[in-house]
């Protein structure tokens, strides 16, 4: 492409992902729906031109040489096996039709080396037994029919790739030309229609539909993803290059290219469900093209799925025919998964009697981590000067699994755990001028969380203001009614109840804020915790505590009801912070504050209710048949098999009164994938390879 495609090109896909991130708006509409869809298919399509166009015939001639040196070799030494016996018993026919030299074979034509070499074959293969005692093997004429077939099949491929990237410069100005049309004549008169209802959306279309001249003549950078298992091209991988800036998904042939990079240092981040996440830099020159090639790993469990407690069976380390290279990679995730992950902790009272007061503390924390919750949790009541007046310590009463929390959308099953702990006492609270307020702090976050620095480090902290109004008024604290879906999906809108509900009928003020920090690694469990005020965590740019789904996610709370939204634009784990405020007749008399995760992601495997340790799945890798096991008391329902990309491979409906299963894999393509066995109130998932 030349530099004029290069800068349309990015205008389109700006403008695509500005529609994405306000589907929510246009959904319903139809005519407006298919311009967008087309608009996807042309810019898929001049991808596709655009690596038909960028395909180098240099490797093909490259390939076509290299497949013709063996050839030639090949063909020589059989015929001189089988001249040498010609010579022997005085067969001067044989021996006329297989007397080859070295340098015959390197002055031939490129089509008629073949022919060549097929007359050596047929004359090896007429006289395989009577020539053996010379050397002659069927295995050797097998690698000469090997040769000859590689090297016919590589004769035209430098002039197919010629001919294909002379196409697909037809083509190009075509498709541009069809791009702008469907955008003038469709997509920008359909946008009138949210001129004034949605002017945001409005406004940002139009900014993208500015095409801005890149400053070179050359492209920035191209960008090639392979699988670092197999070697294999890896398509629609999400890169996200200065942090959301510019974004990009891989080609069929695994590219991307970028125009419009400023000379000096760049950041980019590489995603795809089923791959372990690539985080680099670069540099561009003016002037010059920066080549990468990025090589990802596959992952037993992304981001999405690290959240579902994956654990490594011991039943399967066991098994001899696991690859140790696999088994170092499982026993790695497994040790990355062994830490105290909180996931999100709040605080409530209510008045009791006279003084005495009831504090209730709700903590969530990932099913992956393997400490347990405190015991005791110790809660600091504090003076509104900031002095420690008591410690509140509570007993550990027992935990609740959420191992159902799906979602709202269709295509992605349930794939989170969460433990859930709440701990109560009551506890004497006398009036004090000025008030109280109760703090509990934990450490550390899941490390996955993208959008704030350090999250392995930064720790939370969870608490809430008694005024002295609320004293007076022997207040109850409201109560958040739920806990949101912890995993949705990218570019759907997702809504959930963020309120609190209020027995004293108080009115409640809702707003985004942000998240407080506290706590670290070197201290994860102050007793007590520290007296206020309290540092807030540090959003990572573009990300902030108003937007922390970058500022291209729509997102909303309404202040009266607690209704929370979001259409995220992009993957990643996100951390959200809402604050909510208690009047009545119009004066304060509480500050709440609550914080949670929302992991966003376009496809996840996903499980609930299972013990992977009862599961047995062998032999692991396998090329045909993986036998699986579940206790006895249990009975498979239905087996699905997934690909690494989330992708339904095979499904088995049994009959619903066996424990075990022989599942044939033969089908299938080597790589990795998850096996999903449902039982009639169970599912397991399990990890395994197609191969050797």
């Amino acid at each position: 492409m030349d530099k004029g495609q290069e800068d349309s090109l990015s205008m389109y896909e700006t403008t695509s992902t500005v529609l994405h991130n306000y589907e929510a708006v246009w959904t319903g509409n139809v005519p407006f729906e298919n311009n967008v869809d087309e608009l996807d298919g042309q810019i898929e399509k001049i991808n596709d031109l655009a690596d038909q166009q960028d395909d180098d015939s240099k490797g093909a001639t490259q390939d076509k040489a290299l497949k013709r040196t063996t050839l030639e070799q090949q063909t020589f030494s059989v015929a001189s096996i089988v001249a040498h016996y010609a010579a022997d018993t005085g067969n001067r026919t044989l021996f006329e039709n297989v007397n080859v030299g070295e340098r015959d074979l390197i002055r031939a034509r490129d089509n008629a080396l073949p022919t060549i070499a097929e007359g050596i074959i047929n004359n090896a293969e007429n006289n395989l037994v009577a020539a053996a005692p010379y050397g002659l093997t069927q295995a050797k004429i097998d690698a000469l029919t090997d040769a000859r077939t590689a090297y016919v099949n590589a004769l035209s491929e430098p002039r197919t790739i010629i001919v294909e990237t002379s196409a697909a410069t037809e083509q190009l100005p075509p498709a541009f030309k069809a791009t702008n049309t469907l955008l003038e004549e469709k997509l920008d008169s359909g946008m009138e229609l949210y001129r004034y209802s949605h002017t945001d959306f409005y406004t940002q279309y139009h900014h993208a539909r500015n095409i801005v001249s890149s400053p070179t003549n050359k492209r920035a950078l191209e960008m090639h993803f392979v699988n670092n298992m197999n070697g294999e091209v890896i398509v629609k991988v999400k890169v996200e290059i200065n942090k959301g800036v510019v974004i990009r998904k891989s080609s069929k042939l695994g590219n991307i290219r970028v125009q419009n990079l400023v000379e000096g240092s760049h950041t980019y981040k590489a995603t795809l469900f089923g791959f372990e996440e690539v985080k680099g830099s670069f540099n561009v020159i003016s002037g010059e093209t920066t080549k990468l090639e990025v090589k990802m790993m596959p992952a037993v469990a992304t981001a999405y799925v690290q959240q579902t407690s994956l654990y490594l069976s011991k039943k399967f380390q066991a098994m001899k025919s696991v690859s140790l290279f696999l088994l170092l990679i499982l026993m790695l995730l497994h040790h990355v998964s062994f830490s105290w992950h909180i996931v999100s902790s709040e605080i409530s009272y209510r008045h009791v009697s006279s003084n005495t007061y009831e504090v209730t503390l709700t903590v969530y924390k990932d099913c992956s981590s393997t400490t347990g919750f405190d015991d005791p949790a110790v809660i600091g009541l504090f003076r509104s000067d900031n002095v420690l007046h008591s410690t509140i310590n509570i007993g550990f009463a027992g935990l609740l699994t959420i191992t159902n929390a799906g979602n709202l959308c269709s295509e992605f099953p349930n794939t989170y755990c969460l433990q859930k702990a709440v701990y109560t006492k009551t506890f004497q609270l006398p009036f004090l001028t000025g008030g109280y307020y109760l703090t509990y702090q934990r450490c550390c976050r899941n490390s996955s969380i993208s959008n704030i620095e350090n999250p392995e480090e930064t720790g939370q902290t969870a608490w809430c203001a008694i005024s002295e109004a609320a004293l007076n008024f022997q207040n109850k604290s409201p109560v958040f009614n739920t806990y949101p879906i912890p995993v949705v999906c990218l570019n759907q809108v997702y809504s959930f109840d963020a309120g609190a509900t209020d027995t004293d009928g108080d009115s409640i003020v809702y707003s985004l804020c942000a998240p407080n920090a506290g706590a670290d690694p070197d201290e994860p469990m102050p007793q007590p915790p520290p007296s206020g005020p309290y540092e807030n965590v540090v959003f990572s740019a573009p990300h902030t505590f108003d937007h922390p789904f970058t500022p291209l996610s729509l997102i909303s709370v309404d202040s009266e009801t607690g209704w929370f939204q979001v259409n995220p634009a992009f993957i990643g784990v996100y951390l959200v912070g809402i604050c909510a405020q208690e009047y009545r007749n119009g004066t304060l008399i509480g500050s709440y504050t609550r914080d949670f995760e929302i992991t966003v992601g376009e496809f996840a495997v996903g499980i609930e209710n299972y013990n992977a340790n009862d599961l047995i799945a062998f032999p692991n890798p396998t090329n045909s048949t993986l036998h699986v096991s579940i206790p006895s008391q249990q009975h498979i329902q239905q087996v699905t098999v997934y690909d690494a990309e989330g992708r339904i491979a095979k499904e088995i409906v049994s009959s619903g009164n066996q424990n075990t299963l022989d599942v044939e894999v033969i089908d299938l393509s080597e790589g990795l994938y998850f096996i999903r066995i449902a039982t009639d109130d169970l599912q397991y998932l399990v990890k395994f390879v197609k191969g050797d």
